[in-house]
């Protein structure tokens, strides 16, 4: 396995920068498009190229990491630091299945309860087995019926992801894989509903109302 950084000289006097990687038996290469080199004409040029082979050595340097930690099955450092809000709305973007809008409605419903918690911003090293489960909790106490546990399924198809991205520590792919009735919805009974009597149906009937047609509809 190895990561290089190339360079390419252009007809017109610019550089490109190739990532060359050679991972699993295939070599691949990548353009750094954004970051060319530009041909030199000033002292801004040159500070220029500067800063761009030194964003791209860094390009490089996070590939490797990557790389090794897929070859090791360990996640690099920088992975566990991503924005938790960010990624499941990435997550969300490319989510095209027919229970989208589901699995919004249960993004949606995070965002509140992490404003309920008093958490203002969240990294994926911070979501812990106790962050699952009070977000379940969260979502059996202000919901009813089986809205908890679909969108506590659809929350764990997220977090399901994010361990095969590498992004979650241990203890969330064992708490997922786990048979623990802690990670059971409990599927309330829902709102209960007043049926009015068949005597309150005949006094209905024959009270004066301001919109009949409403009345009769009724």
């Amino acid at each position: 396995m190895s990561v290089k950084l190339r360079k390419r000289k252009n007809s017109d006097g610019t550089t490109s920068l190739v990532l060359d990687t050679y991972h699993g038996g295939k070599r691949t290469r990548e353009f750094l498009k954004e970051l060319k080199l530009l041909k030199v004409t000033s002292p801004i040029d040159r500070k220029e190229n500067r800063e761009r082979l030194d964003l791209a050595e860094r390009i490089k340097n996070k590939k490797e990491q990557q790389l090794q930690g897929d070859e090791y099955e360990i996640a690099p450092t920088f992975r566990k630091s991503i924005d938790f809000i960010s990624f499941f709305e990435s997550y969300l973007t490319k989510y095209l299945k027919k229970d989208k809008r589901v699995m919004s409605a249960c993004f949606e419903k995070f965002k509140e309860f992490m404003k309920a918690e008093g958490i203002t911003s969240l990294t994926t090293k911070r979501v812990d087995a106790n962050t699952v489960t009070r977000y379940k909790e969260y979502l059996e106490e202000n919901l009813n019926g089986e809205t908890p546990a679909n969108y506590f399924k659809k929350f764990k198809k997220v977090l399901r992801y994010g361990i095969k991205e590498k992004i979650f520590s241990e203890q969330i792919s064992a708490l997922l894989s786990s048979k623990d009735k802690e990670m059971t919805v409990k599927r309330n009974s829902g709102i209960k509903k007043e049926i009015l009597s068949f005597g309150e149906i005949k006094t209905l009937a024959t009270t004066k109302a301001p919109h009949e047609e409403v009345k009769r509809a009724f």
